[in-house]
């Protein structure tokens, strides 16, 4: 008998382990033999496998990744420990911000500059918008996002810092998450 250990991570960074990442294991005829889900650390320790050739496939993982649909070919070997490392991608999401003048929407903003900051405070970029008022954001990580205004355009005047920087509730897959400042 043989022994099958798989660790679940990003693709970007091998230090963030996935928990919670759910696996079917199959043996050599087809058969489901196994529903397995990784720890806190990522990890799976499969034990007393028998001889042979295994099929692992991905069924569900992490809110935040790309589930991977691959399935994977195992040989268990004699008295060995196969390992596995599994990495899994971010899904992504883009963001456009357009600056517009507050009683008029037609004309928008040029010139105006803005900081974008993760959940957790960290500054991403600073941006400015262009010609058409507008700042596009591409690949961004899903998730929380927070925007500040910190220069505007030199015809207009800046509201309170408050009023001057938004939440954004989430930025999704495969779409634009738009926010307009007036």
């Amino acid at each position: 008998k043989g022994n099958l250990k798989i660790v679940k991570e990003d693709i970007e960074s091998k230090e963030i382990k996935l928990e919670g990442v759910e696996f079917e294991l199959y043996n050599s005829e087809g058969k489901c033999i196994e529903k397995l889900i990784t720890n806190q650390n990522g990890e799976i320790q499969v034990e007393n496998l028998d001889i042979g050739t295994y099929i692992l496939k991905e069924v569900k993982t992490n809110e935040k990744y790309i589930l991977n649909d691959e399935e994977i070919q195992i040989k268990i070997e004699w008295n060995k420990q196969t390992l596995l490392e599994i990495q899994n991608a971010r899904k992504k999401g883009n963001l456009k911000v357009i600056k517009q003048d507050i009683e008029d929407e037609q004309i928008k903003l040029e010139g105006v500059e803005f900081e974008l900051y993760d959940n957790k405070g960290k500054l991403i970029d600073k941006y400015t918008t262009d010609v058409n008022g507008e700042i596009i954001v591409e690949n961004l990580n899903i998730g929380n996002y927070y925007l500040k205004e910190t220069k505007t355009n030199e015809k207009y005047v800046s509201k309170s810092a408050e009023r001057c920087s938004k939440f954004i509730p989430t930025v999704d897959r495969h779409c634009f998450s738009s926010l307009t400042f007036l």
